[in-house]
């Protein structure tokens, strides 16, 4: 195989002095130490940074891999898919008596996202 271009080295990238002034995010300081618990030999459930103490159930993974396949590769709208938001709108009302409307539902990939959106 063809080693990389030298341009595309990692070796080559440089971070700015100024990236080591900024904070840890708080989980990542979480998952850090969860992380080295488990090298410690410790028991450890990752609730944090999307890594529950199981595995994605199969009909789960067959349809992320449908989507895949289908083309459904790139970001969506930031609030969220327009049909999935108008589903929990609906489903809303039928579980809890609630009418919502679509465009108060925000479905996204984590709390910080959510809080943004």
């Amino acid at each position: 195989a063809a080693s990389p271009s030298p341009s595309l080295s990692v070796m080559a990238l440089r971070a700015s002095s100024r990236i080591k002034e900024l904070p840890w995010s708080e989980i990542r300081v979480v998952m850090g130490k969860a992380m080295q618990m488990q090298a410690e030999g410790k028991k450890v459930i990752n609730w944090h940074v999307g890594r529950p103490g199981f595995d994605t159930p199969q009909h789960i993974k067959d349809a992320a891999n449908a989507a895949l396949q289908a083309g459904h590769v790139h970001y969506g709208p930031t609030p969220g898919i327009p049909s999935l938001r108008e589903a929990i709108a609906k489903r809303s009302e039928l579980d809890w008596g609630v009418p919502v409307s679509a465009d108060r539902v925000v479905v996204s990939n984590g709390g910080m996202e959510a809080v943004t959106a």
